[in-house]
């Protein structure tokens, strides 16, 4: 493995930790090169105070490189490396674009063919909003998705049929703000807020509503200014949800069925391509970065989002299925400024992280059955026992753990993932699968 001098760790987010936890087990002497800062912005903690934080650390440790996983933590990383000239890393605005969704789709994504939306300011009076998200909805086609401009991990997602429930969305994001844990004074102090005027505004995304099976998503890097493109993935949804006209994610196949299509992974990687430039423009650089595309009923794809950032859902299934696949390994040596060893797709395996979600709220040991999970190396936990699982009335329910499984083929690691949710869920009623629960016999022959 990659290593530097002494390399500073960001948890900003829970997940940020589950996806470092691999450095745990680097032998004792190695891992002293590793200092991890854990203060989590969904308890509460300021990331301006968290970036201060770490500017410090990096000060009185004499640290080399930083390493970042999530979006808010990317920020934090930019404002590092705009500190320290000998951090790798991008700037502030250009992570800053990838997490804003109006100023993705229309300074960075322009080029290409996207999904078409507004953005509305949640900041003003609720029949200001209702009407420009009114006539919107009307030119929509009656179908609708409503999320936050600057969210993640698909929180606060809403599908919207009806005006009635487009106003209750408007009125749920009005007052989650939390959704956001970008501070003003953060923005104010890293960011030229004057040419971003919506940077200060508690902002959602109105967009079509594209009923798709899935999304399939590129990934690369930006090393020394240069494109490196990595891989397609398709992230399927499940056929079925507990909830009336919800969509969920089953998870990320890879590699993508597209991969083996010339011209249209050819369109992927060009759209890939344009706008990764733009952002380098922007000062990306040293970072992985994934887009999100929905496939058309005429074989092409529009554009939906991107994160400035490891995808690092897939990664433990992307290790199995690549040879010099690992992640870690791979933004270890993007911080280090290190040579790269180009993946190389193993023959005939297929990889799937699986999604387990619920839309039940109570702790986790009333969801999940924790004795059979320690029994199973594939899943991993994104909670504990005692923890309280909150579910929303948004189009998500909450992921509670996730599954990495390798065979020959999709149908192949989609039953595992099946089998393994069934001996996992104590409520499985209130999980997604490929057919209504109460018609579930047997899962091999479902979508």
């Amino acid at each position: 493995m990659a290593s530097v001098k002494k390399v500073l760790i960001l948890c900003a987010k829970k997940m940020d930790s589950v996806v470092f936890s691999a450095l745990d087990q680097l032998p004792s002497e190695e891992r002293e090169n590793y200092s991890f800062l854990y203060s989590y912005l969904e308890d509460g903690v300021d990331i301006d105070e968290y970036t201060e934080q770490c500017i410090e650390m990096v000060k009185q440790q004499d640290v080399d490189a930083v390493l970042s996983a999530s979006d808010f933590a990317s920020l934090v990383h930019a404002a590092i490396s705009q500190t320290f000239p000998h951090i790798r890393g991008p700037s502030v605005e250009s992570v800053f674009l990838t997490c804003h969704k109006h100023y993705s789709r229309e300074l960075i994504g322009s080029d290409v063919q996207q999904v078409r939306s507004i953005v509305l300011d949640l900041d003003q009076n609720l029949g200001d909003i209702m009407r420009k998200a009114i006539e919107f909805y009307e030119r929509s086609g009656g179908v609708c998705c409503l999320k936050p401009a600057m969210g993640e991990a698909s929180v606060g997602v809403y599908k919207i049929t009806d005006t009635e429930e487009l106003e209750a969305a408007v009125i749920s994001l009005k007052k989650d703000k939390h959704l956001n844990y970008v501070s003003d004074r953060f923005l104010k102090k890293w960011l030229d807020i004057k040419s971003y005027p919506h940077s200060l505004s508690h902002c959602a995304m109105l967009e079509e509503f594209i009923d798709a099976s899935e999304i399939v998503s590129t990934s690369c890097y930006v090393r020394h200014g240069q494109v490196v493109s990595m891989e397609l993935c398709d992230w399927l949804f499940h056929k079925h949800s507990p909830r009336e006209g919800a969509k969920s994610f089953l998870g990320g196949l890879i590699p993508s069925t597209v991969a083996n299509d010339n011209e249209r992974a050819g369109e992927l990687w060009e759209a890939t391509d344009l706008i990764t430039k733009k952002l380098i423009d922007k000062g990306f650089d040293n970072q992985l970065i994934n887009y999100e595309f929905f496939p058309l009923p005429n074989g092409k794809f529009t554009f939906l989002e991107l994160n400035g950032r490891v995808d690092h859902d897939i990664g433990p299934v992307r290790e199995q299925v690549f040879e010099n696949g690992g992640l870690m390994q791979l933004i270890l040596r993007l911080a280090n400024g290190e040579d790269i060893q180009e993946p190389v797709l193993r023959d005939g395996v297929v990889g799937l992280c699986g999604f387990v979600d619920t839309y039940s709220s109570g702790t986790a040991e009333s969801i999940l059955d924790f004795d059979q999970i320690s029994k199973i190396p594939e899943v991993a936990t994104r909670c504990v026992p005692d923890d309280h699982i909150s579910v929303g009335d948004d189009m998500f329910g909450a992921v509670v753990a996730s599954t990495s499984l390798v065979g020959r083929t999709f149908k192949e690691v989609k039953q595992k993932h099946y089998d393994i949710c069934r001996k996992i869920l104590k409520k499985p009623e209130f999980s997604s699968w490929g057919k209504r629960y109460h018609e579930i016999d047997d899962l091999s022959s479902s979508d």
